[in-house]
Protein backbone atom coordinates (compact mmCIF):
# COMPACT_ATOMS: atom_id res chain seq x y z
CA UNK A 1 0.00 0.00 0.00
CA UNK A 2 1.37 3.43 -0.98
CA UNK A 3 1.96 6.21 1.54
CA UNK A 4 -1.02 8.24 0.34
CA UNK A 5 -3.30 5.20 0.56
CA UNK A 6 -2.16 4.60 4.14
CA UNK A 7 -2.90 8.24 5.04
CA UNK A 8 -6.38 7.91 3.56
CA UNK A 9 -6.94 4.60 5.33
CA UNK A 10 -6.10 6.09 8.73
CA UNK A 11 -8.38 9.06 8.12
CA UNK A 12 -11.20 6.68 7.12
CA UNK A 13 -10.71 4.83 10.41
CA UNK A 14 -11.05 8.09 12.34
CA UNK A 15 -14.12 9.07 10.31
CA UNK A 16 -15.91 5.90 11.48
CA UNK A 17 -16.18 7.64 14.87
CA UNK A 18 -17.37 10.99 13.54
CA UNK A 19 -20.46 11.08 15.79
CA UNK A 20 -18.44 10.01 18.83
CA UNK A 21 -15.86 12.75 18.20
CA UNK A 22 -18.66 15.30 18.10
CA UNK A 23 -19.88 14.09 21.49
CA UNK A 24 -16.32 14.10 22.82
CA UNK A 25 -15.96 17.78 21.99
CA UNK A 26 -19.07 18.58 24.00
CA UNK A 27 -17.74 16.49 26.93
CA UNK A 28 -14.43 18.34 26.88
CA UNK A 29 -16.12 21.71 26.33
CA UNK A 30 -18.18 21.22 29.50
CA UNK A 31 -15.09 20.62 31.63
CA UNK A 32 -13.97 24.22 31.04
CA UNK A 33 -17.08 25.50 32.83
CA UNK A 34 -15.32 24.61 36.13
CA UNK A 35 -18.28 22.77 37.61
CA UNK A 36 -19.25 19.15 38.17
CA UNK A 37 -19.77 17.40 34.85
CA UNK A 38 -19.10 14.14 33.04
CA UNK A 39 -15.32 13.77 32.94
CA UNK A 40 -13.75 12.76 29.59
CA UNK A 41 -11.27 9.89 29.64
CA UNK A 42 -8.69 9.24 26.90
CA UNK A 43 -8.12 5.50 26.42
CA UNK A 44 -5.77 3.66 24.11
CA UNK A 45 -7.14 0.78 21.99
CA UNK A 46 -4.45 -0.76 19.80
CA UNK A 47 -5.23 -0.83 16.08
CA UNK A 48 -3.42 -3.95 14.91
CA UNK A 49 -3.57 -3.06 11.21
CA UNK A 50 -2.02 0.39 11.72
CA UNK A 51 0.53 -0.99 14.20
CA UNK A 52 2.01 -2.97 11.33
CA UNK A 53 2.37 0.07 9.09
CA UNK A 54 6.06 1.07 8.76
CA UNK A 55 7.42 4.19 10.49
CA UNK A 56 9.41 7.08 9.07
CA UNK A 57 12.19 8.51 11.19
CA UNK A 58 12.06 12.10 12.43
CA UNK A 59 14.44 13.38 9.75
CA UNK A 60 12.38 11.87 6.94
CA UNK A 61 9.22 13.32 8.46
CA UNK A 62 10.70 16.79 8.96
CA UNK A 63 11.42 17.30 5.27
CA UNK A 64 8.31 15.67 3.82
CA UNK A 65 4.79 16.92 4.69
CA UNK A 66 3.07 13.66 3.68
CA UNK A 67 5.41 11.62 5.87
CA UNK A 68 4.96 14.11 8.72
CA UNK A 69 1.18 13.87 8.47
CA UNK A 70 1.37 10.08 8.22
CA UNK A 71 3.38 9.85 11.46
CA UNK A 72 1.08 12.31 13.21
CA UNK A 73 -1.93 10.19 12.24
CA UNK A 74 -0.19 7.03 13.47
CA UNK A 75 0.25 8.85 16.77
CA UNK A 76 -3.48 9.45 17.28
CA UNK A 77 -5.13 6.43 15.67
CA UNK A 78 -5.21 4.35 18.89
CA UNK A 79 -7.01 7.00 20.95
CA UNK A 80 -9.92 7.29 18.51
CA UNK A 81 -12.53 4.63 19.24
CA UNK A 82 -15.92 4.12 20.83
CA UNK A 83 -14.04 3.80 24.13
CA UNK A 84 -12.19 7.10 24.16
CA UNK A 85 -13.23 10.75 24.57
CA UNK A 86 -10.41 12.20 22.45
CA UNK A 87 -10.74 15.14 20.07
CA UNK A 88 -8.15 14.09 17.47
CA UNK A 89 -5.63 16.60 16.17
CA UNK A 90 -2.28 16.73 14.36
CA UNK A 91 0.48 19.32 14.13
CA UNK A 92 3.40 20.50 12.01
CA UNK A 93 6.09 18.73 14.02
CA UNK A 94 9.10 21.07 13.63
CA UNK A 95 10.36 20.91 17.22
CA UNK A 96 11.25 23.50 19.84
CA UNK A 97 13.40 25.44 17.38
CA UNK A 98 10.31 26.70 15.55
CA UNK A 99 10.18 30.21 17.03
CA UNK A 100 13.99 30.50 17.43
CA UNK A 101 14.17 29.95 13.65
CA UNK A 102 12.36 33.29 13.28
CA UNK A 103 15.35 34.85 15.08
CA UNK A 104 17.63 33.34 12.41
CA UNK A 105 18.70 30.21 14.30
CA UNK A 106 18.91 26.82 12.59
CA UNK A 107 18.35 23.39 14.08
CA UNK A 108 20.19 20.19 13.38
CA UNK A 109 17.70 17.57 12.20
CA UNK A 110 18.19 14.06 13.59
CA UNK A 111 16.75 10.69 12.66
CA UNK A 112 16.20 9.46 16.22
CA UNK A 113 15.43 12.58 18.27
CA UNK A 114 13.75 15.93 17.86
CA UNK A 115 15.64 18.85 16.23
CA UNK A 116 18.02 20.88 18.36
CA UNK A 117 19.53 24.33 17.81
CA UNK A 118 23.03 24.43 16.36
CA UNK A 119 24.00 27.61 18.24
CA UNK A 120 22.74 30.43 20.44
CA UNK A 121 22.89 34.19 19.99
CA UNK A 122 25.29 36.50 21.76
CA UNK A 123 24.15 39.43 23.84
CA UNK A 124 25.39 41.80 21.14
CA UNK A 125 23.46 39.98 18.40
CA UNK A 126 20.28 40.05 20.45
CA UNK A 127 20.56 43.75 21.24
CA UNK A 128 20.40 44.50 17.51
CA UNK A 129 16.84 43.17 17.22
CA UNK A 130 14.02 45.65 16.80
CA UNK A 131 10.31 44.89 16.94
CA UNK A 132 9.97 46.12 13.35
CA UNK A 133 12.29 43.30 12.22
CA UNK A 134 9.36 40.90 12.60
CA UNK A 135 6.86 42.80 10.48
CA UNK A 136 6.75 40.04 7.83
CA UNK A 137 6.94 37.17 10.28
CA UNK A 138 5.17 34.77 7.90
CA UNK A 139 8.28 34.85 5.68
CA UNK A 140 10.79 34.17 8.44
CA UNK A 141 12.40 30.92 9.54
CA UNK A 142 10.23 27.82 9.61
CA UNK A 143 7.10 29.95 9.18
CA UNK A 144 7.91 29.73 5.47
CA UNK A 145 7.21 25.99 5.57
CA UNK A 146 3.89 26.27 7.39
CA UNK A 147 1.79 27.31 4.39
CA UNK A 148 3.31 24.56 2.24
CA UNK A 149 2.67 21.88 4.89
CA UNK A 150 -0.80 23.25 5.61
CA UNK A 151 -1.80 22.85 1.96
CA UNK A 152 -0.76 19.19 2.09
CA UNK A 153 -2.54 18.53 5.38
CA UNK A 154 -5.67 20.28 4.15
CA UNK A 155 -5.75 18.09 1.03
CA UNK A 156 -6.25 14.97 3.15
CA UNK A 157 -7.78 15.91 6.50
CA UNK A 158 -11.50 15.91 7.24
CA UNK A 159 -13.34 18.26 9.58
CA UNK A 160 -13.01 15.76 12.43
CA UNK A 161 -9.21 15.89 12.62
CA UNK A 162 -8.01 19.35 13.60
CA UNK A 163 -4.61 20.93 13.06
CA UNK A 164 -3.02 22.37 16.17
CA UNK A 165 -0.10 24.75 16.58
CA UNK A 166 3.54 23.75 16.12
CA UNK A 167 5.71 23.78 19.25
CA UNK A 168 5.71 27.50 20.04
CA UNK A 169 7.10 27.02 23.59
CA UNK A 170 6.65 30.20 25.71
CA UNK A 171 8.35 33.53 26.42
CA UNK A 172 11.07 32.32 28.79
CA UNK A 173 11.62 28.95 27.13
CA UNK A 174 12.21 30.84 23.86
CA UNK A 175 14.64 33.16 25.66
CA UNK A 176 16.56 30.17 27.03
CA UNK A 177 16.71 28.54 23.58
CA UNK A 178 17.94 31.72 21.92
CA UNK A 179 20.50 32.79 24.53
CA UNK A 180 21.48 29.44 26.01
CA UNK A 181 22.47 28.91 29.64
CA UNK A 182 24.10 32.35 29.80
CA UNK A 183 20.60 33.72 30.37
CA UNK A 184 20.84 32.49 33.97
CA UNK A 185 23.75 34.85 34.68
CA UNK A 186 22.22 37.63 32.56
CA UNK A 187 19.38 37.73 35.08
CA UNK A 188 21.85 38.91 37.73
CA UNK A 189 24.36 40.79 35.58
CA UNK A 190 21.96 42.74 33.35
CA UNK A 191 18.32 42.58 34.39
CA UNK A 192 17.32 45.19 31.81
CA UNK A 193 18.72 43.04 29.00
CA UNK A 194 16.89 40.03 30.45
CA UNK A 195 13.62 41.97 30.38
CA UNK A 196 14.30 43.24 26.85
CA UNK A 197 14.76 39.67 25.62
CA UNK A 198 11.54 38.62 27.36
CA UNK A 199 9.72 41.55 25.74
CA UNK A 200 10.87 40.66 22.25
CA UNK A 201 10.28 36.91 22.67
CA UNK A 202 6.77 37.64 23.96
CA UNK A 203 6.13 39.91 20.98
CA UNK A 204 7.31 37.23 18.53
CA UNK A 205 5.36 34.48 20.36
CA UNK A 206 2.14 36.49 20.06
CA UNK A 207 2.70 37.58 16.47
CA UNK A 208 3.69 34.06 15.36
CA UNK A 209 0.71 32.45 17.12
CA UNK A 210 -1.65 35.02 15.63
CA UNK A 211 -0.40 34.27 12.11
CA UNK A 212 -0.45 30.49 12.65
CA UNK A 213 -4.04 30.59 13.84
CA UNK A 214 -5.02 32.58 10.77
CA UNK A 215 -3.39 29.99 8.50
CA UNK A 216 -4.90 26.89 10.12
CA UNK A 217 -8.25 28.58 10.75
CA UNK A 218 -8.27 28.08 14.52
CA UNK A 219 -10.39 30.22 16.82
CA UNK A 220 -8.35 32.94 18.54
CA UNK A 221 -9.62 32.07 22.01
CA UNK A 222 -10.11 28.30 21.68
CA UNK A 223 -7.72 25.57 20.62
CA UNK A 224 -6.83 21.92 20.13
CA UNK A 225 -3.64 20.32 21.37
CA UNK A 226 -1.71 17.16 22.05
CA UNK A 227 -3.61 14.99 19.61
CA UNK A 228 -6.54 14.61 22.02
CA UNK A 229 -7.45 17.83 23.85
CA UNK A 230 -10.06 20.48 23.09
CA UNK A 231 -9.61 23.74 25.02
CA UNK A 232 -12.81 25.76 25.15
CA UNK A 233 -11.29 28.56 27.24
CA UNK A 234 -7.94 29.62 25.90
CA UNK A 235 -6.22 29.85 22.56
CA UNK A 236 -2.70 28.82 23.60
CA UNK A 237 -0.40 26.51 25.48
CA UNK A 238 2.75 27.92 27.09
CA UNK A 239 5.75 25.78 28.07
CA UNK A 240 7.50 26.74 31.29
CA UNK A 241 10.14 23.98 31.41
CA UNK A 242 13.04 26.42 31.71
CA UNK A 243 11.09 28.55 34.17
CA UNK A 244 11.32 25.71 36.72
CA UNK A 245 15.04 26.51 37.02
CA UNK A 246 14.46 30.07 38.27
CA UNK A 247 14.07 31.49 41.76
CA UNK A 248 10.54 32.53 42.79
CA UNK A 249 11.59 36.19 42.43
CA UNK A 250 12.50 35.69 38.78
CA UNK A 251 9.57 33.36 38.11
CA UNK A 252 7.35 36.26 39.09
CA UNK A 253 8.96 38.41 36.37
CA UNK A 254 8.56 35.65 33.76
CA UNK A 255 4.93 34.99 34.63
CA UNK A 256 4.10 38.62 33.89
CA UNK A 257 4.99 37.89 30.25
CA UNK A 258 3.16 34.57 30.35
CA UNK A 259 0.09 36.42 31.55
CA UNK A 260 0.42 38.93 28.70
CA UNK A 261 0.27 36.06 26.18
CA UNK A 262 -2.62 34.35 27.94
CA UNK A 263 -4.61 37.56 28.09
CA UNK A 264 -4.09 38.22 24.36
CA UNK A 265 -5.55 34.84 23.40
CA UNK A 266 -8.41 34.68 25.88
CA UNK A 267 -6.56 32.42 28.30
CA UNK A 268 -4.74 29.13 27.95
CA UNK A 269 -2.80 26.50 29.83
CA UNK A 270 0.80 25.89 30.86
CA UNK A 271 2.97 22.79 30.71
CA UNK A 272 6.20 22.05 32.51
CA UNK A 273 8.32 19.03 33.40
CA UNK A 274 10.03 18.20 36.66
CA UNK A 275 8.87 18.87 40.22
CA UNK A 276 7.99 22.53 40.68
CA UNK A 277 5.15 22.99 43.16
CA UNK A 278 6.19 26.61 43.69
CA UNK A 279 5.67 27.30 39.97
CA UNK A 280 2.33 25.46 40.03
CA UNK A 281 1.14 27.57 42.94
CA UNK A 282 2.30 30.82 41.35
CA UNK A 283 0.77 29.95 37.96
CA UNK A 284 -2.57 29.17 39.61
CA UNK A 285 -2.76 32.80 40.74
CA UNK A 286 -2.89 34.05 37.12
CA UNK A 287 -6.56 34.82 36.36
CA UNK A 288 -6.15 34.15 32.63
CA UNK A 289 -4.63 30.71 33.21
CA UNK A 290 -7.31 28.10 32.52
CA UNK A 291 -5.36 24.84 32.75
CA UNK A 292 -2.23 22.94 33.81
CA UNK A 293 -0.37 19.93 32.41
CA UNK A 294 2.59 18.17 34.05
CA UNK A 295 5.35 16.41 32.14
CA UNK A 296 6.13 14.40 35.28
CA UNK A 297 2.81 13.89 37.08
CA UNK A 298 4.37 11.16 39.24
CA UNK A 299 6.20 13.87 41.20
CA UNK A 300 3.01 15.48 42.54
CA UNK A 301 0.45 14.84 45.26
CA UNK A 302 -2.81 14.98 43.34
CA UNK A 303 -4.90 15.32 46.47
CA UNK A 304 -3.27 18.72 46.84
CA UNK A 305 -3.23 19.46 43.09
CA UNK A 306 -6.99 18.98 42.63
CA UNK A 307 -7.80 20.83 45.83
CA UNK A 308 -5.88 23.82 44.46
CA UNK A 309 -7.25 23.51 40.91
CA UNK A 310 -10.85 23.30 42.09
CA UNK A 311 -10.33 26.25 44.42
CA UNK A 312 -8.89 28.35 41.58
CA UNK A 313 -11.18 27.04 38.78
CA UNK A 314 -8.40 25.58 36.64
CA UNK A 315 -8.47 22.37 34.56
CA UNK A 316 -5.90 19.59 34.69
CA UNK A 317 -5.14 17.96 31.33
CA UNK A 318 -3.26 14.69 31.38
CA UNK A 319 -2.29 11.62 33.33
CA UNK A 320 -2.95 11.05 37.02
CA UNK A 321 -0.46 8.42 38.23
CA UNK A 322 -1.59 5.05 39.44
CA UNK A 323 -0.30 3.55 42.68
CA UNK A 324 1.64 0.34 42.23
CA UNK A 325 -0.78 -1.93 44.08
CA UNK A 326 -4.03 -0.34 42.84
CA UNK A 327 -6.54 -2.33 40.85
CA UNK A 328 -7.87 -0.43 37.87
CA UNK A 329 -11.26 0.00 39.55
CA UNK A 330 -9.71 1.40 42.73
CA UNK A 331 -7.54 3.69 40.61
CA UNK A 332 -10.47 5.12 38.64
CA UNK A 333 -12.57 5.53 41.78
CA UNK A 334 -9.77 7.38 43.57
CA UNK A 335 -9.15 9.74 40.64
CA UNK A 336 -12.82 10.56 40.30
CA UNK A 337 -13.15 11.25 44.02
CA UNK A 338 -10.12 13.54 44.30
CA UNK A 339 -11.08 15.60 41.24
CA UNK A 340 -14.63 15.88 42.65
CA UNK A 341 -16.09 15.25 39.20
CA UNK A 342 -14.78 18.43 37.60
CA UNK A 343 -11.77 20.20 36.07
CA UNK A 344 -10.17 17.11 34.50
CA UNK A 345 -9.52 15.77 31.01
CA UNK A 346 -8.12 12.42 32.05
CA UNK A 347 -5.45 10.23 30.43
CA UNK A 348 -5.42 7.03 32.48
CA UNK A 349 -2.67 4.56 33.33
CA UNK A 350 -3.75 1.08 32.31
CA UNK A 351 -1.92 -2.21 32.09
CA UNK A 352 -1.70 -4.25 28.91
CA UNK A 353 -4.16 -6.92 30.02
CA UNK A 354 -6.86 -4.47 31.14
CA UNK A 355 -9.74 -4.04 28.73
CA UNK A 356 -10.58 -0.50 27.65
CA UNK A 357 -14.22 -1.53 27.12
CA UNK A 358 -14.60 -2.43 30.80
CA UNK A 359 -12.63 0.61 31.96
CA UNK A 360 -14.75 2.96 29.87
CA UNK A 361 -17.99 1.46 31.12
CA UNK A 362 -16.91 1.62 34.78
CA UNK A 363 -15.73 5.23 34.41
CA UNK A 364 -19.20 6.15 33.17
CA UNK A 365 -20.84 4.26 36.04
CA UNK A 366 -18.75 6.24 38.56
CA UNK A 367 -20.31 9.42 37.24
Amino acid sequence: MELIDKIKKMIEKVEKFKDKIGKNKILQKNVWENKKTEIPIILNKQDIEIKNYPDFNLKESFYNPEKMLYMQLKGIINIVSEYSDACPSVRFNFGTGFIPSIFGLESEIFEDKMPWLKKHLSKEEIKKFKFDDFEKIENMGLMQKVKEYFEVYKEYLTEDIKIYLPDTQGPFDIVHLIRGDEIFTDIYDDLEFFKFLLEISTFVYIKTTEKLKQIIGEDFKKSYHGGCYYIEKGGIRICEDSTTLLSPKHIEIVLNYTQKCLKYFGGGWVHFCGKAEHLFNMACEIPELTGINFGNPEKYDFNYIFKKLNEKNKVYLGNVPRERSETWKDYLKRVYEICEGKNLIFISSLKENEKVEEVYEYWRILQ
